[in-house]
């Protein structure tokens, strides 16, 4: 079956969702450092989301995310692109006549980021990118995320805030959990 077909990706969901595997792919390619504190890295996390806006946090319960990045890391600052995808869990509701169920939202989010080490283990970042929705709707909005993060060896771990933008705002607050190669 036809993915483009059955999820209704219009073409730059396509290019994001190509993104999304050529980033995973490049998880089995060696790091390369090429002069001293540069090097490119990749990052794949999990995250845990919880709806904060008003109306939001009533329709969604809670969300889910998974998320490839390619980093360049320079010092202590990192450059980074990453693509995700998330998913929230509507709430049903009834009342006297009826009961409803709104539906899940699912989105690919790719963005573009900076990290900033304040020490050797923990970071700062803000990321800035584009939400496709991916169910017939076909919306898009702007995303905007900032958050901290501890590295101990490989692992890391963080909280983040982040907000959607379009006619309107949605925030939720979230934990990350992530491995980088």
């Amino acid at each position: 079956m036809n993915l483009a077909k059955k999820y209704r990706l219009y073409p730059l969901a396509k290019k994001s969702l190509l993104l999304l595997i050529i980033s995973i792919s490049t998880l089995f390619v060696p790091n390369v450092n090429a002069q001293g504190n540069r090097k490119i890295g990749y990052n794949i996390d999990a995250e845990y989301n919880l709806p904060m806006s008003e109306n939001f946090n009533r329709l969604y319960r809670s969300g889910i995310g998974f998320n490839s990045s390619v980093y360049y890391q320079l010092r202590e600052i990192q450059l980074s692109f990453s693509v995700g995808i998330v998913n929230f869990f509507s709430e049903k509701y009834k009342d006297e006549y009826l009961t409803f169920t709104i539906p899940n939202i699912l989105a690919l989010t790719p963005s573009l980021g900076v990290n900033y080490f304040v020490l050797p283990n923990l970071f700062l970042y803000a990321k800035g990118g584009i939400v496709y929705y991916l169910d017939s709707s076909k919306y898009y909005a702007y995303k905007w995320e900032g958050g901290a993060g501890y590295v101990y060896k490989k692992f890391l771990i963080g909280p983040k805030l982040e907000t959607w933008y379009r006619e309107g705002s949605i925030s939720f607050a979230g934990l990350k959990l992530g491995y980088s190669f």
